[in-house]
């Protein structure tokens, strides 16, 4: 009996040894590929670039002014084989509203829920622009002629789009914020200080961006 006993443990401990533990081997590694695919492998990464800065100017009126605006014709690439979804961009919040960089922010939002993939080695193209008011008496001369403001031909400043240009264009911070096909969030923080740009491609998303926009 005490052999047969011995027979027994010995093919039960064979049983899990040869069937039960490599099949649980098998479902970990299982579970650990989908993990890897969907939080590393699956990875797209996409790539900002604002391109050339261009200056434009609307004059509204003696009395109403001017809208001065700062223009980047914007791409952003998808360096990568697989496709990214649900694309949405930001930038933190200032402490003043007007310091924002980016005016038409709204309109940028709307055009990604629209354009909500980047497929592979794709872009998308938009327009980023900082407008600011500025009055009539800014950037033409005037005099008073008999108690009556009259305005003279030609600009005040020499270069408005210089000497005009808001300071927070000076260092552009932006995150962008997309997924892969299994629902993982990546990010991609961007950066452009005095024309040099830099991507630095995120898992988690930067504190400085706590609050958006």
């Amino acid at each position: 009996m005490k052999y047969i006993e011995g027979f027994n443990n010995i093919f039960e401990n064979s049983l899990i040894a040869y069937i039960v533990i490599p099949i649980l081997l098998l479902i970990l590694s299982w579970i650990l590929k989908a993990q890897y695919d969907k939080h590393f492998s699956i990875r797209p990464r996409l790539h900002l670039s604002l391109g050339n800065e261009l200056y434009g100017q609307m004059f509204l009126g003696l009395y109403e002014g001017y809208n001065l605006t700062w223009h980047f014709e914007c791409k952003l690439i998808n360096h990568s084989k697989y496709d990214s979804y649900n694309v949405e961009i930001y930038e933190k919040k200032p402490k003043l509203i007007e310091k924002k960089i980016a005016t038409n922010i709204e309109v940028i939002r709307k055009y990604f829920k629209e354009k909500t993939i980047i497929e592979s080695n794709q872009y998308i193209e938009f327009e980023l622009e900082k407008k600011i008011h500025v009055e009539t008496d800014v950037l033409l001369r005037s005099s008073l002629e008999k108690d009556v403001k009259v305005y003279q031909f030609g600009l005040k400043i020499g270069n408005p789009s210089k000497e005009l240009r808001p300071q927070e264009l000076n260092n552009i911070v932006l995150l962008i914020k997309y997924e892969n096909e299994k629902g993982r969030i990546f990010y991609t923080k961007f950066s452009r200080v005095k024309g040099n740009e830099i991507n630095g491609y995120k898992l988690i998303k930067p504190m400085i961006f706590n609050r958006f926009v």
